[in-house]
């Protein structure tokens, strides 16, 4: 568990992890330089004296960030599987065990994850779950159970930290966290990372209650009357900035598979990132053309099927083509990040 200025809402979540039907064999909680006037170490201190487990609290020297907080407390870990929790969130007393089982019906498993109550802050459920506010569909279901997780994962964040575990043998492949991940927090860097070399399985039950408050670093929208889906709203929205970033994280992805030597086979995962890099590069270019000068581009894409692939379809394709061109008159063309090799 990794911890910061969390007084409000951790003795709930500790309560709830103390009382489990599986429980835990440890808790080590890192936190990321609480203010002084936070009680959440002293929470934290005292529900260790009387815990049916080892409670280790480590405190940062200095602020770190939760997505580098996150990584110290999994290298602190002793266990052969690791779940995570945030601070703030309520487990079902069932959670630990049904994810343990989840690993225990499959040796090559490396993820396992699950559905969770969106709530407020008054832990008052909204209606909605996690994987309904964010709308995983059936197809996408059908990919992470067969052996296209990794390729869905890379395009699309599916696995929330706080509903995950994994199995600590992939910790050296997971740390040191690279220190420039972008949007790209702790969560999608370990299952994208995890599922280039196992297998990611998913429980459709909420086994937490996720809560929604307005201190949290990162939440879900829940959906309101008459808003677009999640989902079409996605589809639609295709930024150049999006793009860059994409084809940056690919690179720091495709850097760590290539230092994965024998030790682990992750060649399809890493072909892959090298066509979707290629992929992106097109489209960056393209949208730096007038668009007449970009139909030769996008339609080679189109028709090669890359489009449905990588990106989002006939979406991202129409918003190339007939989209502004990207720089101004005055201004020279940007330089697409280098390519993968």
């Amino acid at each position: 568990m990794c911890t910061y200025n969390g007084a409000r809402h951790i003795r709930e979540q500790l309560e709830s992890i103390g009382k489990q039907s599986r429980l835990p064999d440890e808790l080590v909680v890192c936190d990321d330089c609480s203010d002084a006037a936070d009680d959440t170490r002293e929470i934290v201190t005292d529900f260790a004296r009387t815990a049916p487990f080892p409670v280790r609290l480590h405190v940062n020297s200095e602020n770190i960030g939760s997505t580098q907080n996150f990584g110290r407390a999994i290298a602190l870990c002793t266990g052969d599987i690791i779940a995570l929790a945030d601070q703030d969130d309520v487990w079902q007393t069932h959670k630990l065990e049904t994810l343990i089982k989840g690993f225990s019906s499959s040796p090559e498993t490396g993820v396992v994850f699950a559905d969770a109550y969106v709530v407020d802050e008054r832990l008052r459920q909204s209606g909605y779950t996690f994987m309904q506010c964010i709308n995983f569909s059936e197809s996408e279901r059908l990919l992470l159970d067969g052996d296209k997780s990794f390729e869905l994962l890379v395009r699309r964040g599916l696995v929330a930290g706080a509903t995950m575990a994994f199995r600590s043998k992939y910790t050296n492949l997971i740390l040191p966290m690279p220190p420039n991940l972008g949007v790209m927090l702790h969560d999608s860097w370990i299952a994208i990372i995890i599922s280039a070399v196992a297998k990611i399985k998913y429980i459709d039950e909420p086994l937490q209650f996720y809560r929604q408050h307005p201190g949290q670093q990162v939440g879900v929208k829940v959906p309101t009357e008459g808003e677009i889906p999640n989902r079409w709203r996605r589809l639609m929205t295709d930024y150049l900035g999006d793009i860059i970033g994409d084809i940056e994280r690919l690179k720091i992805v495709q850097g760590r598979l290539s230092g994965t030597g024998d030790i682990y086979d992750s060649e399809q995962a890493k072909d892959y990132v090298a066509q979707r890099s290629s992929h992106l590069r097109v489209r960056f270019s393209a949208r730096q053309l007038a668009r007449a000068g970009r139909i030769r581009l996008v339609m080679r894409e189109l028709l090669a099927l890359r489009y449905h692939q990588h990106s989002n379809g006939v979406f991202s394709f129409g918003k190339d083509l007939l989209c502004q061109r990207a720089v101004q008159p005055h201004k020279p063309l940007r330089t697409p990040p280098e390519p993968i090799a």
